[in-house]
């Protein structure tokens, strides 16, 4: 059985397949928080990719890392708190690439990330790269997360 998470920005959704055998404590954790609903914005510096802001005491350790990531990947990726310049609070988040042009660095730092690779997005996903696209233009858009099993 699969297990998928269902992302919905306005009126698009799309859903992308857990990796539960290469990131199982990771896809453990997400899923343990799920449904998830809040702003998702552009990423400042990392490139073609939108990101939600979780609880910053969710920390997974680095597994399925990457530095080179592909459209339709979602990852993962926590910071500790004080460990990057003008950011004094930790911070976890989940954030998907939805072009080639995603190269994940630290705030503060410009140093590459490696972030937990944790699903791949699957199916019709180009209304809803386009929604994450639009936040790079037009600023945070609400964004809904559930999990579903098939």
């Amino acid at each position: 059985m699969a297990r998928y998470l269902v992302f919905t920005m306005e009126e698009t959704s799309a859903r992308a397949r857990l990796l539960d055998d290469l990131a199982p404590e990771t896809c453990r954790a997400v899923w343990k928080l799920l449904p998830l609903a809040g702003p998702c914005g552009h990423v400042m510096l990392g490139g073609t990719s939108c990101a939600l802001n979780i609880d910053p005491s969710v920390v997974v350790p680095e597994e399925n890392a990457a530095g080179l990531i592909h459209p339709g990947d979602m990852m993962f990726i926590h910071y500790n708190a004080r460990e990057r310049h003008g950011h004094p609070a930790a911070e976890s988040k989940i954030y998907g690439a939805y072009d080639r042009y995603c190269v994940p660095r630290t705030p503060g730092k410009m140093t590459p990330d490696y972030p937990n690779v944790f699903a791949e997005f699957d199916g019709e996903t180009q209304a809803f790269f386009k929604a994450c696209e639009m936040t790079f233009l037009e600023g945070r858009r609400p964004i809904a997360i559930a999990g579903i099993e098939e």
